[in-house]
């Protein structure tokens, strides 16, 4: 539906495509794509004869960002969890 909502809106008023979706691609898989677009009018103003883009495939970028928010959590969760005192020290033994 995003994806036809935001070419519609292209085509029909012009509007510039920006987003990002998910999207299954011709064997199945699970693809993360980025789309970004714009109308091409026929003369300055007239109507909208085509829509000019590209789409890249932005999977593996999402998927390591959301890797990174469940470690975060998880040694949020860790730290505070400990009810003891604790230091960092770096491998010179400083805080």
């Amino acid at each position: 539906p995003e994806i036809l909502t935001s070419i519609a809106a292209c085509f029909e008023h012009g509007v510039p495509l920006r987003f990002q979706s998910e999207i299954r691609n011709g064997e199945g898989a699970r693809q993360i794509v980025r789309v970004v677009g714009e109308a091409v009018r026929e003369f300055e103003g007239g109507e909208v004869v085509a829509v000019h883009g590209a789409i890249w495939d932005v999977t593996d970028s999402v998927e390591a960002v959301e890797r990174e928010a469940g470690l975060q959590a998880r040694l949020d969760d860790t730290l505070d969890s400990i009810e003891d005192g604790f230091l960092f020290l770096d491998d010179e033994w400083h805080m």
